[in-house]
């Protein structure tokens, strides 16, 4: 047996006794599958525990086991306490929420326990309850789009609440890895808007775009520091800050829809809700939906985090509907890493993504991007939505 799945199943069973109430004794405990990546943020394990419960009758109940990676992968997590973060988030923030309010808790999986050898959180397995994450090609529908904003809408409104109780909570989620390694990140926005910029060249009509995107690849940076920046006046809650279609899970019923959950909080962050919205009606939103739907959907999650604010008592002032398009408008710039995000990564397939790859600066990265960035499903969508950021400036 791999010396790592011994570990982690010997480190499962030595916890069982806490984390299952009506635990009398081990069947068995067995990792299900080898690891798999997933956004190069964890290596996922699923494990299966068999025990005997105090009727001595046996119950089988199955665990999500995030591990740190080794090799780049962990380094890369470790340099910037992505991992750190998330595990922040379920042991100090998530149970803070369930004290405010219940609906929230239940956006989030259920957190069992920490380990540290190896370094690892266990989630409740989300599959074994009937929920999957939806194909990242296709957007989501109006009645899951709704359910999601409700969900971040009422995380966003606690987040405010418990600002005002416990400030400090979230003193150390003001920064992002972007602030205090701008560097480290520069490379994907710069190559991504060079190439969108080349790709675009070639198309009739979109001259003048193209050589916005061109000047805006060598101020790519300071505008996304800006962009952050600016989010430290207006409105301020606590950001998913990676919420997109990979990082949701849905479950149905016979077809029909029942229930969401949001998951991977490794990058949350104190800041504009603009961020969440941003991102997540850009990268994950059935495109015609969006545009057809737009003001409805904000309506739609100023309702909830109006209706969430006042529940939980909040002291600050609510924000206006206009209060929240207006911090979408000045995190607009998110909107175009959303873009980029969504032609290099949730359009891409599965098997052709090289995330080395599609960082490095060289012939071989030149045309990889190029492919990514000419894939025709991508264009189709990308058109628009570049002559929507030129209207509105964000291209400036």
């Amino acid at each position: 047996m791999n010396n790592s799945i011994e570990n982690l199943e010997n480190s499962i069973k030595f916890v069982c006794q806490d984390i299952l109430t009506s635990f009398t004794s081990l069947i068995y405990c067995k990792v299900l599958h080898e690891g798999e990546q997933n956004g190069y943020c964890s290596t996922l394990q699923r494990v299966e525990v068999q025990y005997l419960d105090k009727k001595s009758s046996p119950v089988t109940t199955r665990y999500i086991v995030k591990v740190l990676p080794s090799g780049w992968q962990g380094d890369f997590l470790t340099k910037y306490n992505i991992f750190d973060r998330e595990l922040y988030f379920y042991e100090k923030i998530l149970p803070r929420m369930k004290e405010l309010n219940i609906e929230v808790f239940k956006a989030a999986p259920k957190f069992i326990k920490a380990l540290l050898e190896p370094t690892s959180i266990i989630l409740e397995n989300l599959c074994f309850s009937g929920f999957k994450v939806p194909n990242r090609k296709v957007g989501l529908n109006l009645e899951q789009t709704l359910d999601i904003l409700s969900k971040i809408a009422r995380f966003h409104a606690t987040s405010i609440k418990i600002n005002e109780i416990e400030p400090d909570l979230f003193e150390k989620l003001k920064n992002t890895a972007i602030h205090e390694y701008p560097n480290s990140f520069s490379i994907f926005y710069k190559v991504g808007i060079a190439s969108l910029g080349e790709v675009a060249s070639n198309w009739i009509g979109y001259e003048e775009i193209s050589k916005k995107l061109r000047d805006l690849e060598g101020k790519i940076m300071e505008k996304t520091l800006e962009n952050y920046k600016k989010s430290s006046d207006g409105i301020k809650v606590l950001n998913h800050n990676d919420l997109w279609t990979n990082n949701l899970m849905l479950k149905y019923l016979d077809e029909k829809f029942l229930d969401s959950v949001i998951i991977d909080y490794q990058f949350i962050y104190w800041g504009s809700p603009g961020f969440d919205l941003n991102f997540f009606l850009y990268t994950s939103v059935e495109d015609t939906l969006r545009k057809e739907f737009w003001n409805f959907l904000i309506h739609h999650y100023h309702k909830v985090l109006t209706s969430t604010l006042r529940s939980v008592q909040v002291v600050s002032q609510i924000p206006s509907v206009v209060d929240i398009h207006n911090e979408i408008i000045q995190s607009g710039h998110h909107a175009i890493i959303a873009s980029l995000a969504k032609g290099a990564i949730v359009l891409a397939p599965p098997e052709v993504l090289d995330v080395p790859v599609l960082l490095a600066e060289s012939p071989e990265g030149a045309s990889y991007r190029h492919m990514l960035f000419s894939n025709p499903e991508y264009v189709e969508m990308i058109k628009p939505l570049l002559q929507e950021f030129y209207w509105m400036g964000y291209l400036d």
